[in-house]
């Protein structure tokens, strides 16, 4: 009789591996995506509000980062800040860009906050089609010159893929939020004009006390 001893050895069964597996593939879904301010932003061609108003770009808003889902984050803050500076300067006759906000606002001015409510994505896996989504949520609110809120108003803008073929999830939610971005700003330049709180400042902005 041989004294040869085989020591069982416990090797991971198939369901060990393929849970290993998937673990690997959730940690490679998630996408970081990083929108870098454009190198030049067109100017907008369109009439300018008469008056002078102050643009309060907070700290919250020129840094802000957004995690719809817990495999997707989207860097907004460069982008956004640039997007907003330039469709203001264009939108306002007499603007003055700030990070914090001001102790007091000269005669007739209004200040601007834009703020980012929320985002939201959709990718194929969730809606079986070939395009991911991308949903962004803003207001603006309005303060007189007294610093007090007189007006908040809302808008939403859309923007999505056209086909996500040969596309990176990062290139294609990247696209998707710069499309969104940039129906903001389409909406801003047709929209912002028709705030009924602007029809007192139009009206007031060269007498004291301003809203």
């Amino acid at each position: 009789m041989s004294n040869y001893r085989s020591d069982k050895v416990n090797r991971p069964s198939h369901h060990t591996y393929g849970a290993l597996l998937l673990v690997f593939l959730l940690q490679g879904c998630a996408t970081v995506t990083h929108l870098a301010p454009p190198s030049s932003v067109p100017i907008p061609v369109v009439a300018a509000q008469p008056g002078a108003a102050v643009l309060w770009l907070d700290e919250s808003f020129r840094t802000d980062q957004r995690t719809p889902n817990k495999n997707t984050t989207i860097d907004l803050g460069q982008a956004q800040t640039a997007a907003f500076t330039v469709l203001f300067t264009a939108l306002i006759d007499e603007l003055s860009v700030v990070e914090i906000q001001p102790e007091q606002l000269a005669d007739g001015q209004i200040m601007i906050r834009p703020r980012l409510r929320e985002v939201q994505i959709a990718a194929p896996s969730e809606t079986y089609l070939n395009v991911y989504e991308v949903w962004l949520k803003y207001s603006l609110q309005l303060y007189n010159t007294r610093l007090e809120l007189v007006d908040e108003w809302f808008m939403s803008a859309y923007g999505k893929t056209p086909d996500n073929f040969m596309i990176s999830r990062s290139k294609a939610m990247e696209r998707a939020t710069t499309t969104a971005l940039r129906d903001v700003g389409a909406k801003l330049l047709i929209d912002f004009p028709r705030i009924p709180s602007l029809s007192s400042w139009r009206i007031s902005h060269s007498s004291e006390g301003g809203l």
